[in-house]
């Protein structure tokens, strides 16, 4: 239990920024993997193996890009962009989409008109948002390596808290749709709107 007033790790942040359920089916989808990923650790441990088989990498990353279509209207590319996952509903702006589970190393090969960077706790499989900005001035302090701009969560943690950050992308209003009726093919349904012959 924290002390009152004691200061947070990086990953207890991280964790507390976690709050939102992943998009219907994706999130039944992904703790079917989860579950998977389970037994498929226990199994190697049986025959002495020890791994991880984290779903990291672009599998996390269609995820991310899959939460910023529903929930910011990022328009996507059909196709990978170096550079850019898709534009913005309301600038037409490019937006880089970058999802960090366990690694907390952010790098693009470019500035991005926007970057967003999602968490996703990998202990409760909810996310939250690291950064929703303008690449420019969350990159700013991102070293670079002569190939790509690097940095990391908690730099871009920092970067987010700054005033002078400008704004993000707006979050949409997400509508979820009624489940549909399934009536058996034999079913009649009665409409009040109609009169009877």
């Amino acid at each position: 239990m924290k002390t009152p007033g004691a200061k947070l790790t990086n990953h207890q942040r991280l964790e507390a920024l976690a709050v939102r359920p992943i998009p219907s089916p994706f999130s039944d989808k992904l703790e079917s993997v989860r579950q998977i990923i389970g037994e498929m650790r226990a199994e190697a441990k049986k025959i002495g193996v020890n791994r991880e088989f984290t779903p990291d990498g672009r599998f996390l990353g269609d995820i991310g890009e899959i939460i910023c279509k529903v929930h910011f209207g990022v328009n996507l590319h059909s196709i990978q962009t170096e550079g850019e996952d898709g534009v913005c509903h309301v600038s037409g702006k490019c937006v880089e989409i970058k999802l960090r589970s366990k690694s907390d190393l952010v790098w693009v090969k470019k500035v991005p008109d926007y970057l967003i960077v999602i968490y996703l706790s990998p202990l409760t499989l909810r996310w939250g948002i690291v950064c929703n900005g303008p690449g420019s001035f969350l990159l700013k302090n991102a070293a670079w390596t002569g190939k790509r701009y690097e940095t990391n969560l908690c730099k871009l943690l920092k970067a987010q808290n700054d005033p002078a950050i400008g704004k993000g992308i707006s979050e949409i209003q997400v509508v979820k749709q009624p489940a549909a009726e399934i009536l058996p093919p034999d079913h009649k349904r009665s409409n009040s709107n109609t009169t009877a012959l």
